[in-house]
């Protein structure tokens, strides 16, 4: 089963990807806390099977929700999610207590990604696997955003999409985050910001990302 959650129309946006940022992406982690809570209580789920995979936007719910902080400030003791999927998510920011992760991680991302640099992500990644916790990354050779979307063929040009490429970002105080180069309140006004992005499906990297999401998910969930 599964159940998709949209953190945008609720909230009166529907513009996207050009309002996005009108909704902090750390602040759908209690999106998908809420949606785990309802899952948990449906009498044909298996509340100890239950996943959570957010793409670019989404990504960070997905893996905020698998830090041990988040959990104890927004989410349920008796119930947590199984396995975390980031799809090219966003890596460009350091929370605090990151590498306190309670379940494996598998992030997807192409190497070809001018929205959300895969470099980030393998930044992110080496600071996670130094404490030793269960993270992976698998990487899609000449791949850009949104390689597993059939629409994106062929490949186009978003001259007005705003990317946090450039952006280095921290959690400060309060939660607040912060622009690490200038050491100002990151705002979707930030100078780092950049306009133009790609995007563009490539059909051998959506088959094997499908694929490394079934193995890692009967893996994690211990299915046959």
């Amino acid at each position: 089963a599964t159940f998709a959650v949209d953190s945008f129309a609720g909230r009166g946006i529907v513009n996207i990807p050009g309002d996005a940022g009108k909704v902090s992406a750390a602040s759908r982690t209690i999106d998908a806390f809420r949606a785990l809570a309802v899952l948990a209580k449906h009498p044909a789920i298996e509340p100890t099977r239950i996943a959570v995979m957010g793409l670019s936007h989404g990504s960070v719910a997905a893996m905020l929700t698998n830090v041990a902080r988040f959990q104890k400030m927004h989410g349920q003791p008796d119930v947590g999610f199984a396995a975390h999927i980031s799809v090219y998510g966003i890596c460009g920011t350091t929370y605090r207590d990151a590498e306190d992760m309670t379940r494996p991680l598998l992030m997807l991302h192409g190497a070809a990604d001018d929205w959300l640099p895969i470099g980030q992500c393998r930044d992110y990644m080496e600071r996670i696997t130094k404490v030793g916790k269960g993270v992976r990354l698998i990487e899609y050779a000449g791949a850009h955003h949104a390689y597993d979307v059939p629409a994106f063929n062929p490949e186009r040009k978003l001259p007005q999409a705003v990317s946090p490429r450039n952006c280095t970002l921290a959690e400060g105080v309060n939660g607040k985050i912060i622009n690490v180069k200038t050491q100002q309140l990151f705002t979707p006004a930030d100078p780092c910001l950049e306009k133009g992005v790609t995007i563009a499906y490539q059909e051998a990297a959506a088959k094997k990302s499908h694929e490394d999401v079934k193995a890692f998910l009967r893996e994690q969930l211990k299915l046959k």
